[in-house]
């Protein structure tokens, strides 16, 4: 829901500069979702920019401003509350009267679809807005000279004087938006918390229909389309370890080509091979990974660059191997666990783990690895996080400047399987031992600025960046030790 100032209480937040948003208040009495054309850090880079002209006003490309971010897997991160008028959509009225996001994506192509989980956000969005602010209908314009509706593109601005832009370019999922919003105006449920709860991820069928189901029982369906009945036991489990993990990471996935073939055969084979591997997920560095495969790939097997895709989606662990399955044919883009690599492994005895060890170097497999014992005792400064939509336990032990086994140990009766957790949650992070006794460090807390801070301390921004050298970085993350200056 949103707070009386204006904050989704589910959402990650990372305040923007104070001076990149209008003094009016916004009425907030509609929604612009916007193609980011690209990734988090250019946004950021953007958002936080402190660029000037010789005018000492921002620059065209630091002059930017907007509500939040919508990540591939949905995960939202608000930048400012609703109460805020943004520099977002081209003119005053828009952005003193709409609230606008950023989607992640559109670079690669420009009219790269919004994923399910990114929908999904949008219409959260769109809903609890709707309730807030007493919206009395929730609809798109009827035609270019409406300005009614509730629901515009960045391009259709141009209605209030906003300059001609190609934004969003044909991204916005109109049709999936409304149906799933189905006229109803009503506040999604937050979340609840669920302690030892299995994973679940949301399918979208090719009915239209989505269904939120067990990822285990996702993965049975996965396996008869995407290996088959009869393969080797090893290669099957190493194939459910990869499915599963895929849908975790992708938080939300369609049941076809542009995600896993997901459909109703079952094999008790294939069935079999799921419940064998139970609760291990494939990670790297404590968070769950989207391990990319194909069929074959043709004596080696490549990183996502190697295979013509954007250089931003290479990763540590999408590195080419040389692969058992032989110079015979080539099915797919070649990326991650070639499967039939996969099956001649498997014949010649190499177990699930080793299979997924080799072409997804450098990972972990949570659940099956050790993970260190538990910490003998909590200082007495422990902080407690509640675990928000789109969390992992990586992520949140990257905000405290932990790892991810050290906030596992600490709460480990409450997380049944390493690398799941549940909005809603209350974790212990312990403090880092550097801190104690040191009451000129100072932990970054969710909301904090520089600009803040030095309010707070009463001291400028560029003494709190000369006293911890950060240079010309202005963006601060959660957990981050800063000497007070």
């Amino acid at each position: 829901m949103i707070t009386a100032d204006g904050w989704l209480d589910w959402a990650d937040r990372e305040p923007g500069p104070p001076d990149k948003v209008y003094s009016t208040v916004n009425s907030a009495i509609g929604y612009v979702p916007h193609s980011a054309v690209g990734y988090y850090g250019g946004w950021t880079s953007r958002l936080f920019s402190t660029e000037r002209g010789p005018d000492g006003r921002y620059t065209r490309a630091a002059a930017a401003s907007v509500h939040g971010w919508i990540a591939y897997d949905g995960r939202v991160i608000q930048h400012y509350p609703f109460t805020a008028s943004c520099w977002a959509s081209g003119s005053e009225y828009p952005n003193t009267h709409l609230i606008a996001f950023e989607n992640e994506g559109g670079y690669d192509p420009v009219d790269e679809p919004l994923t399910p989980a990114q929908i999904g956000a949008n219409v959260r969005i769109i809903r609890e807005l709707a309730a807030w602010k007493g919206w009395p209908d929730i609809r798109r314009p009827r035609d270019a000279a409406d300005l009614t509706a509730q629901l515009y593109e960045h391009r259709e601005c141009n209605r209030w004087g906003s300059e001609p832009t190609a934004c969003p370019s044909g991204r916005i999922p109109w049709a999936a938006i409304l149906g799933e919003l189905s006229g109803s105006a009503a506040p999604a449920p937050a979340p609840a918390p669920a302690p030892a709860a299995r994973p679940t991820v949301r399918v979208h069928l090719e009915t239209g229909v989505d269904v939120v189901m067990d990822v285990d029982d996702y993965a049975k369906g996965v396996l008869p389309y995407e290996m088959g009945t009869g393969w080797p036991l090893e290669a099957l489990k190493a194939q459910a370890v990869a499915a599963k993990s895929y849908a975790i990471a992708a938080g939300a996935v369609h049941a076809d080509t542009r995600s896993q073939v997901y459909g109703d055969l079952r094999f008790p084979d294939t069935d079999g091979a799921v419940e064998q591997v139970r609760g291990i997920y494939l990670a790297y560095r404590g968070e769950i990974v989207m391990p990319f495969y194909s069929g074959h790939c043709n004596g080696r097997t490549r990183s996502p660059s190697e295979a013509g895709w954007n250089p931003v989606a290479d990763r540590p662990y999408l590195q080419g191997v040389v692969c058992p399955c032989g110079h015979t044919s080539y099915y797919g883009h070649g990326i991650g666990m070639c499967q039939r690599g996969a099956q001649v492994m498997a014949e010649h005895g190499q177990t699930f783990d080793e299979i997924l060890r080799y072409y997804y170097q450098g990972t972990e497999l949570l659940g099956l690895d050790q993970v260190p014992p538990a910490l003998p005792a909590m200082p007495a400064s422990a902080l407690t996080y509640v675990v928000q939509a789109g969390d992992s336990l990586a992520s949140i032990a990257a905000k405290f400047g932990l790892e991810w086994p050290v906030l596992f140990a600490a709460n480990q009766g409450l997380i049944a399987e390493p690398g799941i957790v549940q909005p809603g949650w209350r974790l212990v992070v312990p403090r880092a031992p550097a801190e104690e006794g040191h009451a000129d460090l100072y932990v970054v807390q969710p909301g904090d600025t520089l600009y803040g801070l030095a309010r707070k301390w009463g001291a400028s921004v560029a003494a709190i960046m000369a006293a911890n050298n950060l240079g010309n970085e202005t963006l601060v993350r959660v957990g981050q030790r800063l000497r007070r200056p």
